[in-house]
């Protein structure tokens, strides 16, 4: 696993949107940031030209982040937790059944906003924000997120 720092810090009031997801996804991956888009980005900025009554294409990140995945051979599974779960439940959980293997989880950064770091078996192991600390509670929609990469073999791929 590539260690890589976020290049954007989430910025909403100057229109910037933090990357830290896609630099999760590029370090599992073991690739340059920079050749994992910004989808997340992508459709903030389209969400903000639409305010400004421009019109634009409907955008889906996490359709796009899906296609681009699947290009290069991934799928993505994400499940959901209980925001009520605590954090040391979920991650003794993580370690009992899936021991050594990386994960991205999302959660409140310390920072008061959501963020996903990489995970490993039950532990933190890299978070890309130059600042660190992991995440301290759910997301705010109350859950904590869980992604999983997997080979596009393991997704029924309609033919």
């Amino acid at each position: 696993m590539i260690r890589q720092k976020q290049k954007f810090l989430h910025r909403p009031e100057i229109g910037q949107w933090g990357d830290c997801h896609r630099t999760a996804i590029a370090c599992l991956l073991d690739i340059p940031l920079e050749a994992f888009p910004h989808f997340i980005g992508e459709y903030e900025r389209r969400e903000r030209l639409k305010a400004m009554g421009d019109v634009v294409e409907p955008y889906s990140w996490l359709k796009e982040q899906e296609r681009f995945l699947n290009a290069i051979g991934f799928t993505m599974m994400t499940i959901d937790w209980n925001g009520d779960t605590p954090l040391d439940s979920l991650l003794t959980y993580m370690e009992s059944m899936n021991p050594g293997r990386y994960f991205i989880l999302c959660g409140m950064s310390p920072r008061g906003t959501n963020h996903s770091v990489v995970c490993n078996g039950g532990k933190f192991d890299w978070d890309p924000h130059p600042d660190g600390g992991f995440l301290i509670g759910p997301m705010d929609n109350g859950v904590w997120e869980t992604n999983f990469l997997l080979p596009i073999s393991m997704k029924d791929v309609p033919k």
